[in-house]
């Protein structure tokens, strides 16, 4: 099962029917890149998009087409919440300009820390504020403790993004309304969060 079955067993039939009128036909496949000028491939790619206009009957759709359009509404949809429904994304979500809901799948998070599940991690934690460090404990934990051991004071969010003495940074910023507010504000943290491998660990939790 695949999304362009149909196609290749159209292709299959009509390829076997080919072969089948003389023994000594053969069929050689040869990939080549896009795009580089080859006429075939040119023709292919021409013949490709003509097809991909053609209107569809009003009761066929393709697998691949059902997956796109499944795709867009969950998009929109997922769009439309985290803007208007109220605590969709949580009070404490960061609502940095790159988490605003992209018209595709694509997540720039993913892209820069997909690669490990450590970094992905720190970093959900940074942006959901769902982490090891003195206001999360708090909440839930109030008898461990919640001061940052190198200030003295509440260690949260804010404090470990612009304030902390342990942490390097490139603003000064007052809080954390300034800092989403800021036009580089996901390469910022991004950053941070690459320069600080133990911000968000529960090796920096207060002790």
């Amino acid at each position: 099962m695949h999304s362009q079955q149909l196609v290749s067993v159209v292709a299959c039939r009509n390829v076997r029917e080919w072969l089948e009128k003389d023994a000594r036909r053969r069929v050689e496949f040869h990939w080549c890149p896009s795009h580089e000028g080859l006429e075939w491939n040119e023709r292919v790619d021409e013949d490709a998009k003509e097809a991909a206009s053609l209107p569809l009957e009003k009761d066929e759709c393709s697998l691949a087409h059902a997956r796109h359009l499944l795709k867009v509404q969950l998009c929109a949809d997922w769009r439309e919440e985290y803007r208007t429904a109220r605590g969709y994304a949580g009070r404490n979500f960061l609502r940095l300009r790159a988490f605003d809901p992209p018209s595709h799948i694509s997540s720039p998070a993913l892209k820069a820390f997909g690669h490990s599940r450590t970094a992905m991690a720190r970093y959900c934690r940074a942006v959901l504020d769902h982490a090891p460090i003195g206001s999360f404990r708090r909440r839930f934990f109030p008898d461990q403790p919640t001061d940052c051991p190198e200030c003295g004071v509440l260690q949260d969010r804010e404090h470990i993004l612009l304030k902390c003495k342990r942490y390097r940074r490139w603003w000064r910023l007052r809080g954390e309304e300034q800092f989403v507010q800021r036009l580089g504000a996901y390469k910022d943290l991004a950053g941070f969060m690459s320069e600080n491998e133990s911000a968000f660990t529960f090796g920096d939790a207060p002790e």
